[in-house]
């Protein structure tokens, strides 16, 4: 079985820097997004594909500099991933900048399923 948390981060550079000085919010929560299909396309099986079904984000306040965006599973959930042909899950996900803040907090609903022959 694979690990239970994945973590993507970004740097602050002017192409992802909206008008606050901060990561644009998009860009971060693709970062999430991002994170979350990796952490579970590690535990399906080889003939399904992974999708996001729902992106819940909260904008807590601005961030501050370079992001890590971080999703994670209970060994629980990645059993169930493992197990199920098909199903769908809220992915726990956290944002958090270079102050150790966490301005950005929310899951990623993913489903997996069977791959189409």
């Amino acid at each position: 079985m694979g690990q239970y948390q994945v973590t993507v981060g970004i740097t602050l550079k002017r192409r992802v820097r909206n008008h606050v000085g901060g990561i644009h919010a998009v860009a971060a929560t693709l970062a999430a997004e991002y994170a979350s299909g990796l952490l579970v396309g590690q535990h399906v099986p080889d003939d399904a594909i992974v999708v996001v079904k729902t992106i819940h984000v909260e904008l807590r306040k601005p961030n501050k500099g370079n992001i890590k965006a971080t999703a994670r599973l209970t060994p629980e959930e990645a059993r169930a991933i493992c197990t199920e042909p098909k199903g769908s899950l809220k992915v726990s996900v956290t944002i958090e900048d270079a102050q150790g803040q966490t301005p950005i907090t929310g899951y990623m609903e993913m489903a997996w399923l069977p791959k189409r022959r």
